[in-house]
């Protein structure tokens, strides 16, 4: 009998002693000195048995692990902030503030934005048609925009986020008539929704 592989750590000589069955090449675990396991087969296999033990370390080598995100904060701050725009911004198109019609002013409007007031693919973020629809936004952009601000600091993830449905309001532009009118932050719900799943 030929030693292949010798450890302190049993269970290694046991997982080697797996291929070695699955190989149907004949092996046993003995106990060497010092507490070491050792594995043997007869002597006429131990140069396949060492072959077949190298093929099988080369196919299990485990990959060096990735580094991990590094996490800044708690991503509160960006939270604070959209929570803020959105409530306030629904407070002054409640009433009608400065005499503007909010709404109007500022609803995503195809006709509107290819007139060239731009301006509307963002401001149509901040408007809401009822509680609800304020309050849905507000639960589900603060949770995913928490992450995304946890991932990628709250600066540069809500900068991210309101230029990511910006542009998804854009391109609703380009491929729905000129008609089509929208208000809500949804677009910017699914914007840090996708941000984080990209992470």
């Amino acid at each position: 009998w030929t030693i292949v592989c010798e450890s302190r750590r049993r269970p290694e000589c046991q997982e080697q002693a797996l291929v070695l069955d699955a190989l149907g090449i004949p092996h046993l675990i003995a106990d060497g000195p010092q507490d070491v396991a050792l594995l043997l087969v007869p002597a006429e296999q131990a140069e396949r048995a060492r072959a077949e033990l190298r093929l099988y370390a080369a196919e299990n080598r485990r990959s060096p692990p990735r580094p991990g995100l590094t996490l800044h904060g708690h991503g509160l701050p960006g939270v604070a902030g959209y929570v803020l725009v959105l409530v306030a911004a629904f407070l002054v198109q409640g009433r009608v503030a400065f005499g503007v019609d909010w709404l109007g002013a500022g609803s995503l409007d195809g006709a509107a934005v290819r007139d060239g007031e731009w301006w509307r693919v963002f401001t149509a973020l901040t408007l809401h048609g009822d509680v609800g629809h304020l309050v849905a936004n507000l639960f589900f952009g603060a949770f995913f925009g928490a992450f995304a601000g946890q991932f990628l600091g709250s600066g540069v993830a809500w900068a991210t986020i309101v230029l990511a449905a910006g542009a998804g309001n854009g391109l609703d532009l380009v491929l729905l008539p000129s008609t089509h009118r929208a208000i809500g932050a949804s677009t910017a719900v699914f914007a840090a929704l996708g941000l984080i799943a990209a992470l």
